[in-house]
């Protein structure tokens, strides 16, 4: 299983890991599932999405267009109209 599938699977099955911060803003938090203490910040604006964590920085985990898991995840949760709770 990637790494997306992972991280939407777990959120859809298991436990809410994905938030949004404020109703009607493209304002995200993505819990980490291997580290309970860690959480990332993902944010669109203007069609651009960035994320603060490591491999998005540094693109050494991102796609082609330059995403990486945490926005993978929450593209896919919007796309097939998953309702994403408020934090």
């Amino acid at each position: 299983m990637n790494r997306v599938a992972e991280i939407v699977e777990y959120h859809l099955t298991r436990e809410k890991i994905i938030y949004r911060i404020n109703e009607g803003e493209d304002l995200f938090i993505v819990r980490s599932i291997r580290s309970k203490n860690e959480s990332y910040m993902v944010i669109r604006e203007n069609d651009k999405w960035s994320c603060d964590c490591h491999s998005f920085k540094y693109h050494s985990g991102t796609n082609e267009l330059g995403q990486c898991k945490h926005i993978l995840s929450i593209i896919f949760l919007l796309q097939e109209g998953v309702e994403i709770l408020l934090a």
